[in-house]
């Protein structure tokens, strides 16, 4: 009974560090301490490259920064399945961004052999 009272409190004390986070910058820099390690991981485990997914984990809390405030969930569970949606879709656009980054450059390189084959 009391670890399960125990686990309740705990519980509470997260949500409201959720809901302290839209205005308080302490809770918002707590809210980083707790997730950074896990969604650097997640984006390492999407994108296959620690250089990579440190930039995305970044990117990833910037946007938490900047969005906070509009944040609609009240619970700790609510603001860890919007983390983890911001952080699907930052490695999404990058790989994206990515693949058509590598296609422009394999046109690119079609094109410039083209030209130099005709004798240019």
């Amino acid at each position: 009974m009391v670890g399960a009272m125990a686990k309740l409190v705990e519980r509470k004390e997260d949500d409201d560090l959720v809901l302290e986070a839209r205005t308080q910058a302490h809770a918002l820099g707590r809210l980083y301490e707790l997730y950074y390690e896990r969604i650097f991981r997640f984006c390492v485990h999407r994108l296959f490259n620690k250089e990579i997914a440190e930039d995305v984990t970044s990117t990833v809390f910037l946007q938490v920064a900047r969005r906070i405030r509009t944040f609609k969930g009240r619970t700790l569970q609510d603001f860890q399945n919007w983390l983890y949606a911001i952080a699907a879709n930052q490695a999404n656009a990058y790989i994206r961004k990515s693949v058509a980054t590598q296609k422009a450059a394999r046109r690119s390189s079609r094109l410039n052999n083209s030209f130099y084959c005709r004798g240019h």
